[in-house]
């Protein structure tokens, strides 16, 4: 489970309050949340590779499902592209078992995209913020997935047609 608490701007109260109930379901085990975030904030530009994640991550033999969560954020007057080199997922097309969402913006949103297949296509974002999500139901299908990406900023363009000069041509009869 995955929550994100995002408030308006009207401060009327202190806190929140939240009802829950605890379900049995397929799997009796939270996700480990606690140290698997990574903050990649205010650089231009950077790497992405869940090696070191999934290696901390198999150390506990007892985990079950798992996912870790990839900031990245970039100045807020620039975009992030997301150019993914290599996705392999420990049981591609298995979306219940493994994937990887991109969120774009604040996290309460849609995902941009939910990555469970064989492959992966870069994302130009229109927001500074970028949100990773790897999901993965156990430690077999972490040891065999592997994801590497690159990052960078990049300025938001605004249309040529109505920035740039008109050009004048004049023909001499």
């Amino acid at each position: 489970m995955w929550i994100r608490f995002h408030s308006d701007d009207a401060l009327e109260y202190g806190g929140f309050t939240a009802t829950y109930e605890f379900r049995m379901g397929y799997h009796n085990e939270h996700p480990n949340v606690g140290g698997c975030h990574f903050d990649l904030s205010n650089e231009l530009d950077g790497e992405i590779e869940t090696t070191t994640a999934i290696s901390a991550l198999l150390e506990d033999p007892s985990l079950r499902e798992s996912e870790c969560v990839w900031k990245v954020q970039v100045p807020s007057n620039l975009r992030v592209w997301l150019n993914i080199d290599r996705f392999s997922l420990g049981e591609p097309n298995q979306c219940a078992s493994n994937f990887l969402e991109i969120y774009t913006g604040n996290t309460f949103d849609k995902p941009v995209k939910r990555l469970c297949g064989a492959s992966a296509a870069s994302i130009f974002t229109s927001h500074h913020t970028l949100f990773l999500r790897l999901f993965t139901l156990n430690s077999t299908i972490r040891r065999n997935t592997f994801i590497s990406a690159n990052y960078s900023a990049y300025a938001r363009q605004h249309n040529e047609a109505t920035s740039l000069p008109a050009k004048v041509f004049k023909m001499n009869t």
